[in-house]
């Protein structure tokens, strides 16, 4: 009875979305009557504020190509009804014609209009995803799982589908990489995202970490362990971040407590820092060390060339919740506990290898600067001003 239930539920979300679909590509039909433009554009929904990624790339493409007109459009699909609803009404209007009137269109996520629409044979269309390496399941990877997309779901939103490009940080994460997008590593190209400029830029290291300790003077003197833990989609993380408060010892240690931008629990700080105003990319210029767990955050760290640890309190769960595409076990050499007390032994310890470090940073992220560089000039190359 319940396998059944399920199936008239699944066949149910299908056709629904199946019927919104054909509304959309009615509507999209109308956007496509717009002439053609010199334009490229770069598509968010992952936030309503660019990151650096989109920043940096978007003023690379305009020093590159002048004349082209360079449009950024970022609005998050989350949140409370009302703004998923306007997010609707954002596909139908604004983000509807950028597609129809682009030459290319880079996403650095899962996008309705790109993947449910017809477009036009002009428009090429660019995944660079948020996050660089390859660490736990996602997209495609992870359906079925408890915190992945439904089946039925996914196929009515025929999910990452219509991509030209996929990008991916090194030729080790083609094939890790693919099943997610359910592509070809054919058209998969080795070129991390613009963020690894900074993260490998001393000088913009230290000028994060001059701002950072300008902002929260109680950094001067100590070590600064900077804890950046993944979202969990069904489950909060302020147990494991109070655990890790009391562990420490605040007279040597400031701890900084850098939330994922959807994560907004409440958590007792004490003397802990609660972060909201700097990205953990700039917070890696002001750490000594990096904690995580899950969190794709470990390659931007490891690139950067910072002591890194793990957290793990709820590895089983997560594994059975979300997994991963890598034997983590046999690729992060990284210390790992699932107590905050052993975490904070291994740091006082300094229990690190940077040569292991180094050797994973550069098997997971393609070494070397001026990626935003190249980045902007294989995207103009797929443009009609070759």
């Amino acid at each position: 009875m319940r396998v059944l239930k399920n199936k008239i539920r699944n066949l149910f979300i299908y056709f629904f979305l199946s019927a919104g679909r054909l509304f959309l590509s009615a509507v999209y039909f109308f956007h496509k009557l717009a002439p053609d433009k010199k334009r490229i554009s770069i598509v968010s929904r992952q936030r309503s504020i660019p990151n650096e990624d989109i920043n940096m790339l978007a003023e690379e493409l305009k020093r590159q190509s002048p004349d082209a007109e360079i449009v950024v459009s970022c609005r998050s699909s989350g949140g409370k009804l009302w703004k998923k609803f306007l997010y609707f009404c954002h596909v139908m209007t604004t983000q509807m014609h950028i597609f129809a009137t682009s030459e290319v269109v880079i996403l650095d996520g899962y996008c309705v209009c790109a993947s449910m629409l017809k477009h036009k044979k002009r428009l090429k269309i660019v995944q660079m995803w948020h996050a660089m390496g390859a660490f736990k399941k996602f997209g495609l990877a992870s359906l079925g799982e408890e915190e992945g997309r439904d089946r039925a779901v996914a196929k009515a939103m025929r999910m990452h589908r219509n991509y030209d490009v996929v990008f991916v940080s090194s030729e080790t994460c083609k094939e890790l990489i693919a099943p997610a997008f359910g592509c070809s590593t054919n058209i998969m190209e080795v070129m991390p995202l613009p963020r690894t400029d900074i993260i490998r830029d001393p000088d913009a290291a230290a000028e994060n970490k001059r701002r950072i300790f300008e902002r929260y003077p109680q950094l001067n003197g100590k070590n600064v362990i900077l804890y950046a833990p993944t979202f969990r989609m069904h489950r909060g993380i302020s147990d494991y971040a109070e655990q890790l408060i009391k562990a420490i010892n605040f007279e040597t240690t400031a701890l900084i407590i850098n939330l994922h931008p959807h994560d907004g629990e409440n958590i007792e700080a004490g003397d802990a820092i609660i972060d909201r105003e700097f990205s953990s990319l700039e917070m890696l210029g002001a750490a000594d060390c990096v904690v995580t767990d899950y969190s794709a955050f470990i390659f931007e760290a490891a690139a950067a060339g910072k002591a890194i640890y793990r957290f793990v309190p709820d590895y089983a769960i997560y594994d059975y919740q979300r997994g991963f595409l890598i034997d983590i076990d046999k690729e992060l050499p990284f210390f790992w506990s699932d107590t905050a007390e052993a975490v904070v032994k291994a740091i006082e310890d300094k229990n690190y290898d940077a040569g292991k470090t180094k050797t994973f940073a550069e098997k997971y992220v393609q070494p070397g600067l001026n990626n935003t560089k190249r980045m902007a000039e294989f995207i103009l190359n797929l443009s009609e001003r070759k």
